[in-house]
């Protein structure tokens, strides 16, 4: 071995110990300056081609096996009630397993699938399969799209908490990722205790002149049967009822209006459990309340005269009170005004970001900041959490967004690409992408794992103050100084739409759970609900009633901060006057 090649070795070794050291992958191999492009290139391209996917293996083969070992599993369950239950996701997940041989170009490994396994389900899903098996041949536009209805259309299967639990944990066991990511994104599971399972009663909806000769038996299948039937139809009525009177689903709304606000206050987060509500303000303090959840919503919009929403007051005031009496608990810390705080899911922890360039963690059980964060040069805008919590991100006047982990003190990616402030940053419900807004006008898609813009959104003709992702992740709604609310596809990245109603900036807007309403709000003191079904490719005013379902006035108060919450509640807050 010559010296050189000696050198090189030692130099390598010291290398990968530092990204050891750093948590960063080690190198393995040399590569020339050629070969790292070639890689940097095939990532930028491979990474447009599937914005929604997960990060699971790529490999067509292991698809079928890893439905074999679920069929198996399912077929052994000694217990036959949980047997049923999750017999129940074997069709949903044969429908979904062979779309991922046909999104991986495998059609004759889709075919073979549908072959070796349909034999398996009843007559009830023969039209489905045949439907697929047709669609997998044809070039046709339409079976295109039903084959993109069948990719976005979730399942909803029932399971027990127990059985839930038993099929998680066989399928981590297992390592059966592809059959966990197809549940995860494509089925809903309602899971529930159970013994709180009410009965059918017997006597419910009795048949009139049954036959004579029946058995026992028979008798109580009838009655059983028709009293489903019965429940079915008047569920099926509703239904048809709520899609006919959309407006009639506006949601419930909680305002906290903050009176005497002098210390300027920027913005507002409540917990996701609404019990404690957090507000950051100019003199660099951030402000816990508890809330008082048990107390009754807001009129509906029945009961609200003049379409004004019932508020809730939060005076603050500067005498010192006792600990145990005190209105509300400050928290010291930044040395520069607080722009953006959120909690975590357990509501155990806050972060706050600050004019001071710093991210600050906060434990609320004893009310002291556990970390500070820094690697940003210049005030932090924005900063939004991961739902699996250990992540968080953070957006910068620097022009950049970062991302953090709770373990480091440095930001493990920094994402730069604007040409101006960003403003606002938003996970993907499937946390492999992050969605940035800002000053430059244009919202931008990275994909996490490798740092690169996968989308562009452009339209808007004014800065980015917020976003929001649609919760089955397939929509970005974005809004700021211009006053309206554009709609992205993203899988395509065009703009769907465009509601112009606002004459002031929006600062916050949310999707309902079900992602049909889109909630805005900002400084003209009210708060607009948006239909989002509908025609698309439509720009659509204040006018069109069949779009703006509803508006909410308040009697003076900006909308600093709007979230929908459990079931159809909508938790707002802003400060009283201007902002």
């Amino acid at each position: 071995m010559s010296s050189s090649d000696f050198s090189n070795r030692r130099v390598t070794e010291s290398v990968n110990r530092y990204l050891k050291s750093r948590n960063y992958a080690a190198q393995h191999g040399s590569h020339s300056l050629l070969d790292h492009g070639l890689m940097n290139y095939l990532q930028t391209e491979a990474s447009v081609s599937n914005v929604s996917s997960l990060g699971m293996p790529s490999d067509p083969e292991n698809i079928s096996t890893q439905y074999s070992e679920f069929m198996t599993f399912v077929e052994n369950c000694e217990d036959q009630d949980c047997k049923n239950e999750i017999s129940s996701l074997l069709f949903p997940v044969f429908v979904h397993c062979f779309l991922k041989f046909l999104g991986f170009g495998d059609i004759q490994g889709g075919k073979k699938f549908l072959i070796d396994h349909s034999a398996n389900f009843t007559d009830d899903n023969a039209y489905d399969i045949e439907a697929l098996s047709c669609a997998a041949n044809s070039s046709n536009i339409d079976d295109e799209a039903m084959l993109k209805d069948y990719r976005n259309y979730k399942f909803f299967i029932n399971l027990t908490l127990d059985t839930f639990q038993y099929l998680i944990n066989f399928l981590e066991a297992a390592d059966l990722l592809i059959i966990l990511s197809i549940i995860s994104q494509h089925i809903f599971i309602n899971t529930y205790l159970e013994n709180t399972i009410e009965e059918i009663d017997s006597s419910e909806n009795l048949p009139q002149g049954i036959v004579e000769g029946n058995t026992a038996e028979d008798d109580r299948e009838i009655q059983s049967n028709s009293s489903v039937h019965d429940k079915i139809t008047k569920f099926n009525e509703i239904v048809n009822k709520a899609k006919e009177s959309p407006t009639n689903h506006l949601p419930n709304i909680r305002f906290y209006t903050f009176l005497n606000a002098y210390q300027g206050l920027n913005t507002v987060s409540v917990s996701d459990d609404c019990k404690i509500l957090c507000g950051g303000f100019a003199d660099a303090t951030a402000r816990l309340w508890c809330l008082n959840f048990g107390e009754s919503f807001a009129l509906s919009t029945d009961e609200v005269s003049n379409d004004e929403v019932h508020e809730f007051s939060l005076k603050i005031e500067d005498s010192l009170k006792r600990k145990k009496n005190q209105e509300c608990i400050t928290l010291r810390a930044h040395s520069g005004e607080i722009t953006a705080c959120r909690f975590n899911d357990e509501a155990n922890y806050l972060f706050t970001t600050s004019e001071d360039a710093t991210v600050r963690l906060w434990n609320i059980e004893d009310l002291k900041c556990v970390v500070s964060y820094r690697g940003h040069v210049h005030p932090i805008w924005d900063i939004d959490i991961s739902k699996f919590a250990v992540y968080f991100a953070t957006a910068s006047a620097d022009r950049t967004t970062r991302l953090w982990s709770t373990e480091f003190t440095h930001p493990l990616r920094i994402f730069a690409g604007h040409i101006d402030s960003v403003n606002c940053v938003r996970f993907h419900p499937n946390c492999n992408y992050i969605a940035t807004g800002s000053t430059d006008k244009t919202c931008r898609l990275w994909d996490i794992q490798n740092g690169q813009t996968v989308r562009l959104f452009t339209g808007p003709k004014g800065e980015i103050m917020t976003m929001a992702f649609s919760p089955n992740g397939n929509y970005l709604a974005a809004a700021g100084t211009d006053g309206s609310i554009h709609l992205w596809d993203i899988s395509t990245g065009k703009l769907i739409k465009e509601f112009a109603g606002h004459t002031a900036p929006v600062y916050s807007i949310s999707f309902s759970p079900c992602g049909t309403q889109i909630a805005s709000g900002g400084l003209e003191n009210c708060i607009k609900i948006w239909d989002v079904n509908g025609p698309i490719y439509q720009t659509f005013e204040n006018s069109d009633s069949d779009v703006l379902c509803a508006t909410f006035h308040t009697k003076a108060t900006a909308i600093q901060y709007l979230q929908y919450v459990a079931a159809n509640h909508l938790v707002a807050a802003g400060p009283f006057g201007s902002i």
